[in-house]
């Protein structure tokens, strides 16, 4: 072999060397660059899974509080122009009011919606829910409300004014006859039997009356009932 020949193979065999390197280190670039990538996945399902597990328990526990949640309005009736709600906090745990839904049934697609900030602690009764907002009802028509929490619960009432109900009554008259001089009274009855319909505002009696004698009378009134704020329903009222 020359001289000349031997130096073309210590050469062919240096970049051999050199091609033989460079493919381990690529490979091993690879490698790494799987490795990490491998591991990045890991990390971010075990993330996600963390993350799932949280979401999770977030809501477990969203529904277990929601369940938890017995709020209860006991009265509404309108005061100065505008609604006047009491509400009782009966569940172990503090509220949120956040919104109030009022929808006027009486009136053609009328509904509004009012933001609101009201805590009400367990046993708590929050009065005079309404007053500070700008929903002035008509004593004439019909309501349905609806108080929505900061959790998502739902409560809701329907009030109805004596036009739109159907109530019953009865009248009683003692005694049920009188001579010249004597007194009568008179009671009615007024009891809010619809199982629909939450409570009655505004119920004031007129009393309308004719008399048949066997000769000239006069009826003379002493005394005319007042009003009532609310009837709730199941509630019976009586007026004298």
């Amino acid at each position: 072999m020359s001289t000349k020949s031997f130096s073309i193979l210590v050469k062919n065999n240096n970049v051999a060397r050199k091609r033989s390197g460079i493919s381990t280190i690529i490979g091993a670039v690879f490698f790494l660059i799987t490795i990490i990538s491998s591991m990045s996945v890991m990390a971010w399902t075990l993330q996600q899974q963390a993350s799932f597990s949280t979401t999770t328990s977030e809501v477990s526990t969203l529904q277990l509080e929601r369940q938890s949640s017995a709020l209860e309005i006991t009265e509404i009736k309108i005061s100065n122009g505008k609604f006047n709600i009491t509400l009782q906090n009966n569940g172990p745990l503090t509220e949120r009011l956040v919104r109030l839904w009022a929808t006027n049934e009486t009136a053609t697609n009328w509904h509004n919606k009012y933001d609101i900030d009201l805590l009400v602690n367990p046993k708590q009764v929050l009065t005079n829910i309404g007053q500070s907002l700008p929903l002035r009802p008509v004593n004439t028509d019909a309501y349905a409300l609806k108080l929505v929490t900061e959790r998502g619960n739902l409560i809701t009432f329907r009030s109805l004014s004596v036009a739109q109900s159907n109530l019953a009554l009865s009248l009683y008259v003692v005694p049920s006859t009188i001579t010249s001089g004597e007194n009568v009274t008179i009671i009615m009855s007024v009891n809010n039997n619809q199982r629909d319909v939450d409570s009655i505002h505004n119920l004031i009696p007129q009393l309308t009356y004719s008399s048949t004698c066997s000769g000239t009378c006069t009826i003379t009134v002493k005394s005319t009932p007042s009003g009532i704020d609310v009837l709730p329903r199941g509630s019976t009222a009586l007026f004298k």
